[in-house]
């Protein structure tokens, strides 16, 4: 489930980025609003970067956590 949330979150990174490169690539002159809408997808774009790396970190803590619960299993049957 948190797969299909970091997949959606880089499909929305990908889409903001070809925005900005139409955007970019539309006009000659670029006009104040044009500029901060430009600023503000790049900005999103950050946002969804960290996101998606705060989300990978906390599923490799939920792997680990769960390996480590698996382990002590072990260890607790073993001593049976």
């Amino acid at each position: 489930m948190a797969h299909l949330h970091t997949a959606r979150l880089n499909d929305q990174l990908m889409r903001l980025r070809q925005a900005v490169r139409d955007l970019q690539g539309s006009s000659e002159t670029l006009d104040e609003s044009l500029i901060e809408l430009m600023r503000q997808v790049e900005e999103m774009a950050r946002d969804i970067v960290l996101r998606v790396a705060e989300i990978e970190r906390e599923l490799a803590l939920i792997s680990a956590f769960g390996a480590l619960e698996n382990l002590r299993n072990l260890v607790r049957e073993a001593g049976e």
